[in-house]
């Protein structure tokens, strides 16, 4: 698409002829089978990795997007990795999301993020909405404050999941996390040892006083003052 200036607006004219480009077509700019087209896109790992170039080369250049929702279908799974996280203007969870996505597109995945805002409704809707996609896998962010996303996550048909960060107490399945008690009687321990004598926490507004992470780092900054 090249732009033009007329009339004090900008308009765009296409360069390209306006068919969309097939996988034969890339097959045939790459000089390959339309076959091993689809296995570059699949991601399978026994395509060379000159011919993966040479192919993703040639989809460049003919602008092809591969219709990965018309794969799923026919193959009757997602290759979708569903994200939701508490807040996405967050540094912590901004990294979490570009290291899943990095390890993800390597081995063929998509991920899907959702930002709830530690919202339990938005939370919800969002676990709905990456069962609606079949998603293969969830990194789940829970907010703490409902049991709904909880329940949803255990019905028929719901993808494995590995809570990120914060869970519901009740909650039983795979998990990563962080020390947050040690974490509380390390920063007191640093302000006692340099001296200071009156010492501070800020933790999270009054609607998160209740998170589980919040909680131990505050028993841990206090026990390690006391």
């Amino acid at each position: 698409w090249s732009p033009s200036w007329r009339r004090g607006e900008w308009r765009f004219h296409s360069t390209m002829t306006t068919r969309k480009p097939t996988i034969k077509d890339v097959a045939r700019e790459a000089g390959v089978s339309h076959a091993t087209v689809s296995l570059v896109f699949s991601g399978k790992k026994e395509i060379s990795a000159a011919t993966k170039t040479k192919v993703e080369n040639a989809a460049r250049k003919l602008r092809y997007v591969p219709n990965l929702g018309a794969r799923n279908l026919r193959r009757g799974e997602s290759r979708v990795i569903g994200f939701v996280v508490n807040d996405l203007s967050n540094p912590v969870y901004g990294k979490m999301v570009q290291v899943a996505e990095t390890v993800a597109l390597k081995r063929g995945y998509q991920v899907i993020i959702s930002d709830h805002q530690w919202d339990p409704e938005a939370e919800y809707a969002a676990v709905s909405r990456m069962l609606s996609f079949q998603a293969k896998g969830l990194l789940w962010c829970g907010t703490e404050q409902s049991h709904s996303s909880l329940e949803l996550l255990g019905s028929a048909g719901a993808p494995s999941v590995i809570a990120l960060d914060s869970w519901p107490k009740d909650y039983r399945g795979a998990c990563f996390g962080y020390d947050a008690g040690e974490t509380g009687r390390l920063g007191a321990r640093h302000l006692v040892e340099n001296g200071c004598r009156h010492p501070v926490l800020l933790v999270g507004n009054e609607r998160l006083q209740n998170i589980s992470s919040f909680v131990d780092l505050k028993t841990g900054f206090v026990d390690e003052l006391r």
